[in-house]
């Protein structure tokens, strides 16, 4: 949300989206649609998913490609010249076919549906099932690759970039690793890695039954303290304006599930909370607003005015 918002962000003890394996596999095979010449691309993908084509295949293309000034990928279309074995020629030219009429495609198409339909060619979601085995994790990987996608319509249906290289350049510059520290961000992170930092604002999302405190927890034990702890360290990182939210309900598997709100909540007393443990503002509060919103806008019109 925040990429799509373009709201610049930062994450704390965490991996970086275009830093995931899965999402840069995917965007290997999109640089080598729109530019063959990218050994780099090249050689992540060439035997991903696995094609059977090994290393020392891929040392004697890259020999070739050097030795004639060519790239790795226009080495691969002239075979006959690289000296490979019958079994290994033939898996390199059925990656090649593979690859050309998409790079067509991908000139006069969405990128977005031709990244998709690549995928299901090469059969990348059946690749992380067999190599993570672990549903969720798979699952999650394969989200990634999806919101990729999504990032892709977003650019071209909002015109953003001109070409799907343009698309490419932008999102490795904006979200390369910072040398310094950015002022103006989202600063994202978990309860563990936020001891010891502060914030102006903070908010903390998701203070539900499941999730704070975690759903694995056996009940009213020292797990559930140690949950309890830790919520209260994320309540303290907050210098000035701490805002706690929840869920009535949430997506899950395709089905919306009801939600609770989290008992370290109630635990907190009502006079803390402004406008009340449900966040609705008293009477007074909402003539406060009021009046502070028709002072702004009186200044305004008067400095109009004066112009």
């Amino acid at each position: 949300s925040l990429r799509s918002l373009n709201i610049p962000y930062r994450i704390v003890g965490g991996t970086r989206f275009f830093d995931r394996k899965e999402v840069r596999d995917a965007i290997a095979y999109l640089r080598l649609l729109c530019n063959p010449s990218d050994d780099n691309a090249f050689r992540r993908i060439i035997n991903y998913p696995q094609r059977g084509i090994g290393d020392q295949s891929l040392e004697r293309i890259a020999h070739v490609a050097q030795s004639r000034s060519l790239s790795m990928w226009a080495s691969c279309l002239e075979l006959d010249r690289i000296g490979l074995s019958p079994i290994n020629e033939k898996a390199v030219q059925n990656f090649t076919d593979l690859i050309l009429p998409y790079q067509a495609r991908v000139e006069r198409e969405s990128w977005a549906s031709v990244f998709l339909d690549l995928l299901e060619t090469i059969k990348l979601k059946e690749a992380l099932i067999k190599q993570y085995k672990d549903g969720p994790q798979t699952q999650k990987r394969w989200q990634n690759v999806e919101e990729l996608a999504n990032g892709l319509k977003h650019s071209q249906n909002k015109k953003l970039d001109h070409t799907l290289n343009d698309y490419l350049n932008r999102i490795s510059l904006e979200y390369k690793p910072k040398d310094s520290e950015q002022k103006d961000e989202v600063t994202l992170m978990s309860l563990h890695s936020s001891k010891g930092l502060e914030f102006h604002t903070v908010y903390m999302v998701g203070v539900e039954e499941g999730w704070m405190p975690h759903e694995r927890d056996p009940g009213e034990g020292s797990d559930l303290e140690e949950e309890r702890r830790l919520a209260y360290v994320g309540i303290t990182r907050a210098q000035r304006v701490l805002l706690l939210t929840s869920a009535s309900k949430r997506l899950s598997r395709g089905k919306l599930k009801p939600r609770r709100v989290s008992r370290f909540l109630r635990e907190i007393p009502e006079e803390y909370f402004d406008g009340g443990r449900e966040g609705k503002a008293s009477q007074e509060e909402t003539q406060r607003i009021e009046s502070k919103r028709n002072e702004a806008f009186s200044r305004m019109f008067n400095a109009l005015g004066k112009s």
